[in-house]
């Protein structure tokens, strides 16, 4: 009982130490830069100031010092300037952050460790830019506990890779660190376009100091972008082959003539006057990569629509022999469906198949919308890939619970009014959807954890054209359809037409409905994406701050324990002196502490 006590005291004082620590070093006024350092170099501050402001609006940085330790130390292993480093992006780039920040468990420093930084910055990314960054993908495995840091292997410095990988192993990532990381690769990714723009040049035979008009300008942007959606390397193929794929891109690409036309008016809006520079360019260019999956996620919300109307009698399923109808039967006459027929057994690779009846093998619309299948553009670093949907509405769940964890009455809530681009707002679930809801928090001792496999599971039954079934961990392999190819030998990934056949002209069955409302059987095993197997939490001190009756109980606790521990101590004195006595006993009343 002692010992208990003390544990639970000394965890109490711990906890009023740290609060009283955090409010200490939130009152302190940040100190200003220009005060400690005076000959400091004002093009230096000048190029630091924006940043600076961004880190301390984030409430994560105590002086602006530290911004400009961190950031210049970055920059100098870098080489260069981060892109477009203004206050508008990195206050941006934390906007996308924050939630997860917040939501995320963090170590004993409240920070985030390997896996978590690998998991957020993964989000960040596809909700971005519909950027699905190589290295940090799952790629159908657990989010890796292996630096994140490894993504820069062979494509940064080795001082700009130690820098981060001392940060993340002395304490993990804050928001601060996890941001400059993020306009890190960003910056890369901005270095690799004006790289391949320079072999572009050299390919044209354009000398790289020459100016050129807008119509040249447009000519080259058409150049680099047919390259770039077609996945072509310009060390492989000639100007002349260029000029005839791009000659071609109507007939490869269906959103070819928009897609000119969005990069020409990203053009206009950058660029003003008659001749521009290689630099000129290449700002277009980066805009462009940017934005580009935005602009191609209209294609995807095409492509949704298509499938909705093939699906049979469960939503976000669509029957393999619907799925293949519309290619099989105008194979010949290249009809509107013509995208839908990969071979079964890639689209099993990829996660696509839901073959829990095997009465009825069906596609999972949103598993194949997000597969690898539907990734264009070309870079070492990312593919543009479709814009996840369910990423806005986990985000706003996020930002409601503001925590690792949440009670089921508060999800069902929250979900309850949240609308998607095919489920109303404010409906009420179904007893199906309740019922595995709360068997969810059942086995996480009554709290839901919203960064497992279980609970995105539970958002694939309430949202199935919005939000993928998430398979166990290295059940599936997703790869596009040229590295699955080279893996296999060079089979094709695309169905051959007896393939097809044999769903096309297979028996009509029932129609498949269950209870359960979505594809893909459920499963109650869980997995963690972020923290490993346990699912105690941690509560993080900012928690303790928010609730002031919070406090008023810690308060009690602390004040509870010192009186346990004075009646212990008096019991205890009571006892040696009875034994050291010859069994004296007290007249006096006995001693009652209320508690």
């Amino acid at each position: 009982m002692v010992a208990l006590a003390l544990k639970v005291l000394i965890l109490t004082l711990f906890q009023l130490s740290a609060y009283s620590q955090r409010h200490a070093i939130d009152s302190e006024p940040a100190q200003d830069a220009t005060d400690s350092e005076p000959a400091q170099d004002q093009s230096s501050a000048a190029r630091t100031g924006s940043l600076g402001s961004a880190l301390r609006g984030s409430g994560i940085v105590v002086t602006e010092q530290v911004d400009k330790d961190f950031l210049l130390a970055v920059e100098a292993a870098l080489g260069t300037e981060l892109v477009d480093r203004s206050q508008d992006r990195m206050e941006d780039i934390m906007k996308g952050l924050r939630p997860m920040f917040e939501s995320l468990e963090k170590n004993e420093y409240d920070k985030l460790g390997p896996s978590a930084v690998r998991y957020a910055l993964h989000r960040l990314f596809i909700a971005r830019h519909g950027w699905q960054m190589k290295g940090l993908d799952p790629a159908g495995q657990r989010f890796s506990s292996s630096s994140p840091v490894e993504v820069l292997k062979g494509k940064a410095s080795l001082d700009l890779q130690e820098m981060f990988e001392k940060r993340l192993a002395d304490q993990g990532f804050g928001l601060q660190e996890l941001a400059v990381f993020a306009s890190v690769l960003e910056t890369l990714i901005s270095m690799e376009t004006g790289g391949r723009l320079k072999e572009l040049y050299q390919k044209l035979e354009l000398p790289l100091d020459v100016r050129i008009d807008t119509e040249k300008v447009d000519e080259v942007l058409d150049l680099y972008m047919a390259a770039y959606i077609t996945l072509r390397n310009y060390e492989d193929i000639t100007e002349r082959q260029l000029r005839a794929v791009t000659a071609a891109m109507n007939s490869i690409y269906t959103f070819w003539p928009q897609a000119q036309k969005y990069v020409h008016e990203i053009r206009a809006e950058l660029l003003e006057g008659d001749e521009h520079s290689l630099e000129d360019v290449s700002d277009v260019l980066v805009k462009v990569g940017e934005r580009f999956g935005k602009f191609q996620n209209a294609e995807c919300h095409v492509m949704k629509k298509r499938l909705i109307g093939l699906e049979g009698g469960e939503k976000g399923c669509v029957p393999l022999s619907n799925f293949y109808k519309g290619t099989f039967s105008s194979a010949s006459k290249g009809g509107e469906d013509w995208q839908f027929g990969e071979s079964m057994e890639y689209l099993k690779v990829n996660g696509v198949i839901d073959a829990s009846d095997p009465g009825q093998v069906t596609v999972m619309v949103a598993n194949y919308i997000y597969s690898p299948s539907n990734c264009i553009a070309s870079s070492k670093f990312y593919g543009v890939c479709c814009i996840d949907e369910c990423e806005s509405l986990f985000g706003h769940i996020e930002r409601q619970v503001r925590g690792a964890t949440a009670s089921p009455d508060e999800l069902a809530a929250i979900v309850a009014a949240l609308p998607s681009d095919t489920v109303p707002a404010n409906r009420t679930l179904s007893p199906a959807q309740s019922h595995r809801l709360f068997r969810i928090a059942a086995q996480h001792g009554g709290r839901v954890p919203i960064h497992g496999r279980l609970f995105m599971q539970w958002m694939h039954m309430v949202y199935p054209r919005e939000c993928a079934y998430p398979h166990m961990a290295n059940t599936t392999s997703p790869l596009g359809p040229e590295e699955w190819t080279a893996e296999n030998k060079g089979k094709n990934s695309a169905a051959t037409r007896e393939e097809m056949a044999s769903f096309v002209n297979a028996p009509a069955t029932a129609t498949r409905t269950t209870d359960q409302g979505q594809c893909g059987r459920w499963i109650d095993e869980e997995e963690l994406f972020v923290g490993g197997a346990q699912t105690s939490r941690r509560l993080a001190i900012h928690e303790l701050e928010s609730e002031m009756s919070t406090w008023v109980a810690t308060y009690g606790v602390f004040f509870v324990c010192l009186g346990a521990l004075a009646t212990v101590a008096i019991q205890t004195m009571r006892s040696a002196t009875r034994t050291l006595c010859g069994g004296w006993k007290s007249h006096e009343p006995r001693l009652m502490m209320m508690v």
